[in-house]
């Protein structure tokens, strides 16, 4: 079974999340294989090893998005329990356009036009790249979130970002990650694509959904239309919104300061390429 063997200018981490133990792989495929099954523990537990296999010096690779999948008809509206597991980079520089004055409270902004760090590379089952003005998180594995983080500390943000499914199940999801202090230990704020959404945390690589539900199709827009996710997370409280609306707020202190990013994943429908764009971080 194949793990991901290149990284190009590795400044963020990226996890997949799978139920009890993990795996890492990137892969954004044409025509897509057919969804990996869930893998046994002698597999997974092999992923344990893969910071040691990845290089900082693999020659930039052109990833081809995934012809149109069938696009199921969504049955469910909750968001599933999995663990986690990365691997880390350094902090990248993000430098805005000449003709860009970025608001005093922007700690971190990026529209993807150019190459400024995100983790790209590529596996037959999950895959990253900067294509289209954005950046493409695909995922070939069942009921499996993957994200791709920023590694800079940073304790009370805010966090948004455009995001669209292009193909796939409607019922996977998207969103940013704050706090993610290793591994393990992170929160996730996420939206799907049938109209789901949820808080989740990681602790010690136990992953669960905080608090999930259902919103109304004005605040999150159904199919491959895009939706703005906007995570704040300020102090003790943790809240989700959608295009501006807030559909969630939580109280939790278990982590107080770590990394950013943007997550993508899939439930049991099949695979799912989600392209984001417009990534902001404010100071709240």
């Amino acid at each position: 079974m194949k793990m991901a063997r290149h990284m190009r200018k590795a400044s963020v981490s990226v996890g997949l999340l799978l139920p009890a133990v993990v795996l890492i792989g990137c892969s954004v495929l044409s025509p897509p294989a057919p969804p990996t099954p869930f893998p046994d523990f002698a597999y997974t537990a092999a992923a344990q090893t893969i910071v040691a296999d990845l290089t900082h010096n693999a020659p930039p690779t052109s990833i081809p998005l995934p012809t149109d999948m069938p696009s199921p008809t969504p049955t469910l509206t909750t968001l599933p329990t999995n663990t986690p597991f990365a691997t880390e980079g350094p902090p990248a520089t993000v430098e805005p356009k000449a003709t860009d004055t970025p608001e005093p409270n922007i700690l971190l902004q990026d529209d993807f036009s150019n190459d400024t760090g995100w983790f790209t590379d590529r596996d037959e089952d999950i895959g990253f790249e900067l294509t289209r003005g954005g950046y493409l998180i695909y995922v070939n594995i069942l009921n499996a979130p993957i994200w791709s983080i920023r590694e800079r500390e940073m304790s009370s943000v805010r966090i948004e970002v455009d995001g669209t499914i292009l193909n796939g199940g409607l019922d996977g999801y998207f969103g940013v990650v704050c706090r993610q202090i290793d591994s393990e230990n992170y929160y996730a704020l996420v939206i799907g694509g049938d109209g789901s959404y949820g808080i989740a945390k990681s602790v010690g690589g136990e992953y669960e959904f905080l608090q999930t539900g259902q919103a109304p199709e004005n605040v999150i827009t159904r199919g491959r239309e895009m939706n703005r996710v906007r995570g704040d997370c300020i102090g003790g409280t943790l809240t989700l919104f959608s295009n501006g609306q807030e559909l969630l707020r939580i109280q939790d202190d278990d982590f107080e300061i770590g990394s950013i990013g943007v997550i993508a994943g899939t439930r049991l429908s099949g695979p799912i390429s989600v392209l984001f764009d417009n990534f902001v971080v404010y100071k709240p």
